[in-house]
């Protein structure tokens, strides 16, 4: 039961899309039964306020039980290194950074490398770090490409994830649709070429690496 939290600094890189879209190709074409966490809802609840014990441990309790009924768990996490933040990623056995290949978004990661490595030595609990996947790739953009290759060498992105999710509005319009009344080609088949597929294959490399 792989718990992962998704986490990226900066917001607008497409991490929330990219989550429901994983978990919809995890749980549709490979049969998985998934939980899907948004940890952004519970940073109002007063319950951070009064644990007992560790104040990072609170998610932990509350869903690891739960959690353990899925075949694979996944956290959308909030941009911010909040209480809950932190609570998310005591809870997952690792986490993944999906990124777009700008400058903007990736400036924070090794923040969020460093974070965790201390996060978890001051826990005395392991943290995989599962690697970074890049999304809302522009093909025809030599920026982006030169911002790929830079990437799959950074000492604190590796492993770059084979797939590449290209940028589309499908993918966000996907979000948007009721899941009962579209098929998952309706869904994310139209419009940019190849979105089904780099999905599809997102899903398959997570398993590989992960499931």
């Amino acid at each position: 039961m792989p718990i992962v939290a998704m986490i990226n600094r900066k917001g607008g890189v497409g991490k929330t899309t990219l989550t429901i879209a994983l978990a919809d190709f995890l749980s549709t074409v490979h049969a998985r039964n998934i939980l899907v966490i948004e940890e952004r809802t519970l940073e109002g609840d007063t319950t951070w306020r009064y644990a007992i014990g560790s104040p990072y441990l609170v998610l932990h309790q509350a869903f690891f039980d739960l959690a353990s009924g899925y075949d694979d768990v996944l956290i959308d996490c909030s941009p911010f290194m909040t209480i809950g933040t932190l609570n998310a990623l005591t809870l997952a056995a690792g986490y993944l950074i999906p990124t777009t290949p700008d400058h903007i978004a990736t400036i924070g990661i090794p923040q969020i490398v460093q974070k965790m490595t201390e996060h978890s030595a001051n826990l005395r609990t392991p943290t995989v770090r599962y690697g970074t996947v890049v999304n809302r790739f522009r093909r025809g953009s030599l920026l982006h490409q030169a911002k790929l290759d830079e990437l799959r060498s950074d000492p604190y992105c590796v492993p770059v994830w084979n797939t590449v999710i290209p940028d589309a509005i499908r993918g966000q319009d996907a979000m948007n649709t009721d899941a009962t009344e579209m098929t998952l080609k309706s869904r994310y088949g139209g419009g940019t070429p190849g979105l089904y597929q780099a999905f599809e294959s997102l899903a398959t490399e997570f398993l590989a690496r992960i499931g």
